[in-house]
């Protein structure tokens, strides 16, 4: 792989975000041998300091793109009509839900999982959890500042104008 990244300097953050990429899905697996079941619990690894509810109505807006935060909903619909979603979208999402919306994180992973193209268990419950604050990121109360992640990823706001 370093031989790769000399040969084409250009690529070398493209190898370096796939480099990421495996290693927090391989650090999921191991994860899941350590804990199990555990995972697919409601509390996670940890009992986390916020509640969440079962809150339908919030859930169908947040999966079908009508939160109003342009972000979201754009990451949302792309998901809808792609099956796929960007591993920072992922971040936002699963943050925006469980956090903002405090809606139950668990059915983020399940919508997750009906329909990502690209699924797998291991990242898509470890991604999750982590985001929810019921996984292993030591600042539970972790928060994403959406105007200032849209600025840094979509300056021109080209990805919410394709996706609205």
């Amino acid at each position: 792989m370093q031989k790769a990244k000399k040969g084409h300097s250009e690529n070398a953050e493209s190898f370096n975000t796939l480099t990421e990429q495996l290693i927090w899905r391989d650090n999921f697996r191991f994860l899941f041998l350590r804990y199990g079941n555990k995972f697919f619990s409601t509390n996670g690894l940890r009992k986390p300091p916020h509640r969440m509810y079962n809150d339908y109505e919030a859930f169908e807006m947040w999966k079908t793109g009508k939160t109003g935060q342009p972000i979201i909903d754009a990451l949302m619909h792309e998901l809808n009509e792609t099956g796929f979603m960007s591993n920072r979208g992922r971040m936002l999402v699963s943050f925006y839900l469980a956090k903002e919306l405090r809606v139950n994180w668990q059915w983020g992973a399940a919508w997750f999982e009906s329909m990502l193209i690209d699924y797998d268990v291991y990242s898509n419950y470890g991604n999750w959890a982590y985001q929810s604050g019921r996984g292993t990121d030591s600042r539970v109360n972790r928060k994403f500042n959406l105007e200032t992640q849209t600025k840094k990823f979509d300056p021109r706001g080209s990805f919410i104008q394709k996706w609205k």
